[in-house]
């Protein structure tokens, strides 16, 4: 039985694949030097954002799965680009930070996240760039 549909004009689909072919794009910046994975980038951007912060709040944030995460975290550790401390107010509860040479690496990345995007961007003139930041805000709400 056929249905009146088409799977490459459904919008979440389109944006979820717009989502998945730019984050490959710039997934191969960083794992070319860093060898960092895409979830490993995002928990890495992240804790650049604060100075500390819990995996839970993490995992709200970047839009990925625990276990995702978690493996991420450990491999940040293990790697020592990420330090991971008891929260002093609840002992529960595990804390993470960027190491110095997290922080560096950092300092290395955004600015090549940030040309990527402009690289992007470029693409589009004023009005669309406008309008584009105005349709995605539109959207997340």
């Amino acid at each position: 039985m056929m249905l009146d549909f088409n799977l490459s004009n459904f919008m979440p689909y389109r944006l979820n694949l717009l989502a998945r072919t730019i984050s490959r794009g710039l997934a191969w910046q960083y794992q070319e030097k860093y060898d960092l994975s895409i979830a490993q980038w995002r928990v890495l951007a992240h804790l650049s954002q604060h100075d500390k912060i819990s995996i839970r709040d993490i995992n709200k944030a970047v839009e990925l799965d625990k276990v995702a995460v978690s493996r991420a975290v450990k491999e940040l550790q293990h790697r020592k680009i990420i330090h991971k401390i008891t929260n002093p107010l609840d002992k529960r509860l595990l804390l993470l930070s960027l190491s110095p040479s997290g922080v560096k690496m950092m300092q290395e990345l955004i600015p090549l996240a940030l040309e990527f995007e402009q690289k992007m961007l470029a693409s589009l003139d004023a009005d669309d760039r406008q309008a584009l930041d105005r349709i995605i805000s539109k959207l997340m709400t």
